[in-house]
């Protein structure tokens, strides 16, 4: 809400994002959420934005992009603040194709959801996308913070208008 001081202890809210692997072993944006929510923890470089800033009770939604993908499919709380990643951490990234992370972000009650949800019909509605026309630019990234207003539409949106307590 426009001028509402946040609190230091209030969580934020994130969508973390995820793009396919275009040359082998081919990994979509899906298999790569899907296998990082089942080993408990998202991975992070040095790149990725706001790193410094996750903390245990964060909120966080998954976002694939790619061809073919381009929705929502979970959410989770982060756990803990970003740690060093692990063996297993580095295993599973060289399974998926994926280089580059150094770091984890733990997280706790994750959800993957059994359809994903498009963004599109709620553009018009959500505070964090600025340029609408072109609001697929918001997911560029790796991550983006939103408000928590945004990730409770994009909740109600799928759970048709409730959102479910954890």
């Amino acid at each position: 809400m426009p001028g509402t001081v946040k609190q230091d202890d209030a969580p934020n809210c994130y969508i973390f994002i995820a793009t396919g692997i275009d040359f082998e072993p081919f990994t979509t944006g899906f298999e790569i959420t899907k296998a990082l929510l089942a080993n408990g923890a998202w991975l992070a470089s040095p790149f990725t934005p706001y790193r410094r800033d996750y903390k245990q009770g964060d909120r966080a939604l998954f976002y694939v992009a790619g061809r073919g993908f381009r929705y929502v499919i979970g959410d989770a709380v982060l756990s803990g603040a970003v740690e060093e990643i692990t063996k297993n951490d580095l295993r599973l990234a060289a399974k998926l194709g994926i280089e580059g992370f150094q770091q984890r972000i733990p997280l706790e009650s994750i959800r993957l959801w059994e359809q994903g949800l498009s963004l599109q019909p709620l553009v018009q509605t959500l505070e964090f996308i600025k340029d609408k026309k072109n609001w697929g630019l918001h997911f560029r990234q790796a991550a983006t913070r939103i408000p928590a207003a945004d990730f409770e539409t994009i909740l109600k949106e799928l759970h048709n208008g409730v959102v479910p307590s954890r």
